[in-house]
């Protein structure tokens, strides 16, 4: 017997014994309690709606690590420029700029190459031709 039918029969013999304010309180409290099993029923649904999606987006996720090459965290914009921390495609796997446009707009990770000069402060996208320039340099332009 379920707890709603215990208590509807408790609020029933109430009323049957003339206590009917009892049965009334008892029968308000039958009400919140189908109410609150409704609303904890919503709660799992939704909560194995957000599980279904969470692993959706952790396939996802794994997907892009797998495509992209490296691991959240190791894209980080400073100085101006937008950097793999750990490019594996590099031998020494040592930091490479991107181009901030590229990856803003479709998630192309378009690598730069150091200018001639070997210094590691403006670069030229060879995709859109967007000029990414450190914060250092453009300090030091007159």
């Amino acid at each position: 017997m379920a707890v709603s039918d215990i208590l509807r029969s408790a609020s029933q013999a109430l009323r049957e014994g003339g206590k009917s304010s009892q049965a009334e309180q008892l029968y308000s409290l039958i009400h919140e309690y189908e109410t609150l099993q409704a609303e904890v029923a919503e709660l799992k649904k939704k909560t194995a709606d957000m599980m279904k999606d969470n692993s959706v987006l952790r396939q996802k996720l794994q997907e892009m690590l797998e495509l992209y090459g490296f691991q959240p965290g190791e894209l980080e914009f400073h100085d101006g420029l937008l950097w793999i921390t750990h490019d594996p495609l590099r031998r020494d796997k040592t930091r490479t700029a991107i181009c901030q446009k590229c990856w803003q707009a479709d998630r192309r990770l378009m690598r730069h190459v150091v200018e001639a000069d070997g210094k590691e402060s403006g670069f030229e996208c060879q995709a859109c031709g967007a000029v990414n320039r450190s914060v250092r340099e453009k300090a030091n332009r007159p």
